[in-house]
């Protein structure tokens, strides 16, 4: 018998509430520095997630801000 254990963390925290509706917006900080790998927003999955960009703040650091707003309307219809 094979036992499957399963850490949640962030990335898993946030596909699990992706997937129940539970999510209305994602504000997203984009830091210029490239990296060969990173950890990821979201779990990964087959679930596609229709956003709607609210705003964009740039900051004298090269920072950008993205703030959007999630359709639940799609994101249910094609990410289940």
């Amino acid at each position: 018998m094979v036992k499957h254990h399963w850490m949640m963390g962030g990335a898993g925290i946030i596909g699990s509430f992706l997937d129940e509706g539970e999510i209305d917006e994602f504000i997203i900080h984009v830091i210029p520095t490239l990296i060969g790998e990173g950890i990821p927003l979201v779990q990964p999955r087959h679930r596609n997630v229709a956003l709607t960009l609210k705003s964009v703040r740039r900051f004298t650091d090269s920072v950008a801000r993205l703030h959007y707003a999630v359709k639940h309307e799609l994101a249910h219809k094609k990410g289940r």
